[in-house]
């Protein structure tokens, strides 16, 4: 993820975004996992700032 030039991951729920979480933690990404959109969204109003540019990927599985 990094040499995507990602540099924060918001991981929401169990499974695969845990498992993505901790793919991109050794990948030197800040990761923040989360149980649910709220968190999800708690945090990142902590993290961006004017300029970034942020991906949301959303699945219901």
């Amino acid at each position: 993820m990094a040499e995507l030039g990602i540099n924060v991951l918001i991981a929401v729920g169990e499974g695969d975004p845990r498992a993505m979480a901790q793919e991109a933690s050794n990948a030197e990404v800040a990761v923040h996992t989360v149980e649910d959109v709220a968190g999800a969204v708690r945090v990142a109003t902590e993290l961006i700032a004017p300029g970034d540019a942020v991906f949301v990927k959303a699945s219901s599985e």
